[in-house]
């Protein structure tokens, strides 16, 4: 059999024009999801394939031509910016086999292949993320434009004049008029052929420890993008939602959660009551301002004294974990969400659930695939 290169592969996929026909392709390679077409190859992934290390992922990628010529590749990714091929196999249309493939330990650049980058974004849980390039983004320059000055001593901004909506959620923070504003996160991307930055502050009541239970700093969030050199504000929302207990930020991580589309995932942590709970939140943009668009509890740990005095059938004495994972979809601006949940009932019994999400409207809601 001819042997192909990896960088050869490579080259050969970005020569065909992407005349597929892809919607039929996830029925073709079962057990696959389509990653879309960039114009010269269309890429499916096996999430039950992916194996993780320490240093990254191990998973399986179909790349197809238009004339229905396909290879079945084992492909590993650092989850950063560079991948190398493990080895596989080229078929042609029929399934019979056109040539071995053989592992190339050389590594190179997930921006050789966008379809590479969102099969391994799939692939690592986490997006692969296209930076700015030649960022001269100044935190600075943005707190002074959101509240008119800037502490270059204190890393801080002072905000006059805090009007909180009443809204249940943002109930802790009520009745405060004057802050100190902090930067919680700044990460730069690029989205839509934009450079952009995604900005969340945190708010403080000015003169106050605020470090009780319920003390919960108030977030605000903030997207600059860069037009001709110039950042200017494309969305906005001061009164987003509300920090973490005992005046605590929650920890942030920019996310992919569509082809073109970013958000953020807040993590969050509490104790109450004995009872142990983590989620998240996830922010993105919706026309000029920003919201949640989804909310999941990852872990929840009972106290066992307290359970063992409640009712049987009390389901918050069941301890469960949640993991989640994007799933691109066909023609669609956002990926789906699908979620795994392993639950230990009070007798010791172990069970595992799946639950599926789309986008729709505004915000994530159970889909039809959930099961």
């Amino acid at each position: 059999m001819r042997i192909l290169k990896w960088n050869s592969l490579i080259g050969l996929l970005i020569v065909f024009v992407a005349v597929c026909g892809c919607q039929r392709k996830e029925q073709v390679f079962t057990g696959y999801t389509y990653v879309g077409s960039d114009g010269t190859e269309a890429g499916f992934v096996d999430l039950h394939s992916v194996q993780s290390t320490e240093d990254g992922v191990t998973f399986s990628f179909i790349s197809q031509q238009p004339s229905g010529q396909y290879a079945i590749l084992k492909v590993f990714s650092d989850c950063s910016n560079n991948f190398r091929g493990v080895g596989g196999t080229s078929y042609n249309p029929d399934g019979t086999v056109h040539a071995d493939i053989p592992e190339d330990p050389r590594a190179s650049l997930l921006s050789e292949s966008p379809i590479l980058t969102a099969a391994a974004s799939a692939a690592c849980g986490d997006p692969i993320i296209s930076k700015p390039s030649n960022d001269n983004f100044q935190i600075q320059n943005a707190l002074e434009a959101l509240y008119g000055s800037y502490d270059p001593q204190s890393d801080t901004a002072p905000w006059n004049g805090i009007v909180v909506p009443n809204r249940p959620d943002l109930a802790n923070f009520r009745g405060i008029s004057s802050g100190t504003v902090r930067v919680a996160f700044d990460a730069g991307y690029r989205e839509l052929g934009l450079d952009k930055h995604f900005v969340l502050t945190w708010t403080k009541p000015v003169g106050e420890n605020y470090d009780c239970h319920v003390c919960q700093p108030l977030l605000s969030a903030v997207v600059f993008s860069r037009r001709n050199n110039q950042w200017s504000i494309e969305s906005e929302e001061k009164y987003l939602i509300l920090g973490a207990s005992f005046g605590q930020k929650p920890r942030c991580q920019l996310v992919k959660i569509g082809p073109e589309r970013f958000g953020i995932v807040m993590h969050y942590s509490d104790l109450a009551q004995g009872f142990e709970t983590d989620w998240i939140v996830i922010v993105a943009t919706n026309g000029n301002t920003i919201r949640p668009i989804f909310t999941l509890t990852t872990h929840h740990d009972p106290n066992d004294a307290l359970c063992a005095r409640a009712p049987a059938n009390d389901e918050s004495c069941i301890r469960y974990s949640v993991q989640y994972h994007f799933v691109p979809r066909s023609n669609s601006a956002y990926f789906d969400i699908q979620t795994t949940k392993k639950t230990v009932s009070r007798s010791n019994a172990n069970t595992s659930s799946t639950e599926a999400f789309s986008f729709v409207g505004d915000k994530y809601i159970a889909s039809d695939a959930s099961r």
